[in-house]
């Protein structure tokens, strides 16, 4: 299955979900709920210091542990997108770009051969997506009171 349908799936499957929602409130309530229930902060937290942590791999030139912190990027940008959804659609299909594509992007890097291969230009390339699909997602957050 390829990345952009499993990833689609998973949107659908966690709107689905959010329809069964039990939180109660305005949005913002609702979204602050899930926020502190879901550890969005802890998660997002956890996956600016795994860009560091392939940050210093990167600059000081070390491929095995840049690849180490690749794989657990992947494993914490999946903890995170399994959070969702949250209680509002646009902040969720942020959120889950920019868990896809800091997913992608790490699995990418996890499997480059050097840091010059094509496995590590397109990491390069969804770590920057993701973070501007973060930051758009911050956006939405404070919007909504929660940020």
């Amino acid at each position: 299955m390829r990345r952009g349908t499993v990833a689609a799936a998973l949107v659908a499957l966690a709107l689905s979900v959010a329809a069964c929602s039990n939180m109660s409130g305005d949005l913002a309530q609702r979204v602050a709920e899930w926020s502190s229930g879901a550890s969005l902060s802890a998660n997002d937290a956890q996956i600016v210091a795994d860009i560091k942590a392939v940050a210093v791999g990167i600059k000081q030139g070390e491929l095995a542990p840049t690849r180490t912190a690749c794989a657990a990027f992947v494993i914490d940008a999946g903890t995170a997108q399994g959070e969702l959804p949250t209680p509002d659609t646009q902040l969720t299909n942020a959120l889950n770009d920019a868990y896809t594509d800091f997913a992608e992007g790490a699995q990418d890097c996890s499997l480059a051969t050097s840091f010059s291969s094509a496995d590590f230009a397109r990491y390069r390339s969804k770590l920057a997506a993701g973070e501007a699909r973060l930051a758009t997602a911050e956006r939405l957050l404070k919007s909504l009171g929660d940020g």
